[in-house]
């Protein structure tokens, strides 16, 4: 299923309203850089400052609001806790694309604590608690499974890119959400620009 015209419209501007949101509440640490200054200018390295602070926070101010975005075109509650019309539950906890290995050990904690406390509430749920990992560094090679070795059951605990995205919003969603993204990022481009631009004022 493909996205609709509204839908996309949707989603792009839930993409730039997060990033608006970011730059409204963004602090610019007044650090003192004269040789990165001069050499580069305050512009780029101010956007270079702000591009570390979008990329640790990426996760939860863009791509938590936009799969829960998406997944209302699939599903009757969404929020990154998503139920089917047959009243399967799927729990995702949405992680960074290079996790450390160390970490997994917490993430099959924590899933394990959510289908516990689900089936406490309903011990006949369909429940299903899932990592997600929005997109795939390694592309076009697979995602590299070596950090998760024994930790997760790759099929039934983890979704990767394209698979998360068309699970959420239907077959052809992953592409449709990179077109969205990349249009969000031309409308942004003059607002980017002009932001920025003031650190050479």
């Amino acid at each position: 299923m493909s996205l609709t015209d509204t839908q996309k419209s949707q989603i792009q501007q839930t993409i730039a309203n997060c990033l608006r949101n970011k730059f409204q509440n963004y602090e610019a640490k007044d650090n003192l850089m004269p040789f990165h200054f001069r050499l580069l200018g305050k512009d780029r390295m101010a956007l270079y400052l702000f591009m570390q602070s979008l990329l640790t926070t990426f996760d939860t101010s863009i791509f938590e609001p936009v799969a829960a975005a998406l997944a209302k075109t699939q599903f009757a509650k969404v929020d990154l806790f998503v139920e089917n019309a047959d009243g399967e539950q799927f729990l995702f906890d949405l992680k960074t694309a290079k996790p450390n290995k160390g970490d997994f050990q917490k993430y099959k904690q924590t899933l394990l604590e959510w289908a516990g406390i689900a089936y406490t509430v309903n011990k006949n749920a369909k429940i299903h608690t899932l990592i997600a990992i929005p997109y795939n560094p390694y592309e076009p090679q697979p995602y590299q499974f070596w950090t998760l070795a024994g930790m997760l059951d790759l099929q039934e605990e983890l979704m990767v890119a394209e698979r998360f995205w068309d699970f959420l919003g239907g077959e052809g969603a992953y592409i449709e959400l990179l077109d969205c993204f990349e249009r969000a990022g031309i409308e942004l481009r003059p607002e980017i620009d002009e932001y920025f631009a003031k650190f050479n004022r």
